[in-house]
């Protein structure tokens, strides 16, 4: 029989075989820093090293969910029955894990038709055009590797947009961490910005269709940061927060969000979750947001 030491070394090497991704194993949430004193109409945009886009496909959550197998436990005393309860525990992450990327290799399938195109698509032509369609007075720039400035606001972003496989919804995960250029090593502010498109038509034509992925993923990029741009620096100490149920469209499919109204603009609605994301989703008749609490024309 095993003893605990040699249980454990199993248990552990079976646990550094589970992969999950990204947008599982992440869960950032907003620096403690005061935020009111981030002023972003000025900034640096750094995209990631890689100077690469991730795309992937959305695995259908119903099919993601998994179920363990039921298992007995031979009776070996207390020690062994809590260690054979962890190697069991251990066993099905693994079986899950695979579960997960086989789910996730079949959605990927979606982007098979714009492999070539996604790989010439570079970060900083995403960026730029964020950039140049995000408007304002101030100076915004992009800088690449170690360029930079010596004074103002640096702002990481690393972008990843997930397709449905019916090509109608596209949704952005951009991680962002902001500091001042000069003082890098500090962060004053990490988190998930996630932007969901509107309903998404698309036709037989796949070099039409990639023309029309690129477009709407510069759009999610810009959305992204006028989230951003407009949530930081807002003093909300005298506000009340009351979160409530938003319901809109994944594409085809209804989704809910339960978080904080923080406004709609341009047609979207800007929310925190209760995770402490940012949000930014299509309004709709099915949205439940109250117009008169910050809303704003485009």
């Amino acid at each position: 029989m095993l003893n605990f030491q040699q249980t454990t070394a199993i248990i552990v090497a079976l646990l550094s075989l589970c992969v999950v991704s990204p947008s599982q194993a992440v869960q950032p949430v907003e620096s403690t820093a005061d935020v009111r004193s981030i002023d972003l109409t000025s900034f640096f945009l750094r995209p990631p090293s890689s100077g690469t886009i991730e795309y992937r496909g959305i695995v259908d959550r119903d099919k993601g969910a998994g179920q363990a197998g039921a298992m007995l436990y031979p009776a070996y005393g207390l020690a062994g029955f809590v260690a054979a309860i962890a190697t069991h525990g251990a066993m099905s992450e693994v079986s899950k894990s695979s579960e997960r990327q086989r789910l996730q290799a079949s959605a990927d399938e979606v982007l098979r038709p714009y492999q070539d195109d996604i790989a010439g698509f570079q970060a900083k032509e995403l960026m730029q055009s964020a950039l140049i369609n995000l408007g304002g007075t101030g100076d915004r720039r992009l800088v690449e590797g170690t360029e930079g400035s010596e004074k103002g606001w640096v702002i990481d972003s690393a972008p990843q947009f997930s397709l449905s496989n019916d090509q109608s919804a596209l949704v952005l995960d951009n991680m962002v961490q902001v500091y001042r250029a000069e003082s890098p090593a500090h962060i004053r502010y990490r988190n998930l910005i996630r932007v969901i498109s509107e309903i998404r038509e698309v036709g037989e034509d796949s070099k039409a269709n990639w023309l029309l992925l690129k477009e709407d993923s510069m759009r999610l990029m810009t959305h992204s940061l006028q989230l951003l741009v407009s949530e930081l620096g807002i003093d909300r100490s005298g506000m009340p927060e009351i979160n409530k149920t938003f319901r809109y469209h994944e594409g085809k499919t209804f989704r809910t969000e339960r978080g904080l109204f923080l406004g709609e603009v341009c047609g979207r609605v800007h929310i925190k979750t209760l995770r402490g994301w940012l949000m930014s989703v299509p309004t709709g008749p099915e949205t439940i947001a109250n117009p008169k609490e910050g809303a704003n024309k485009c």
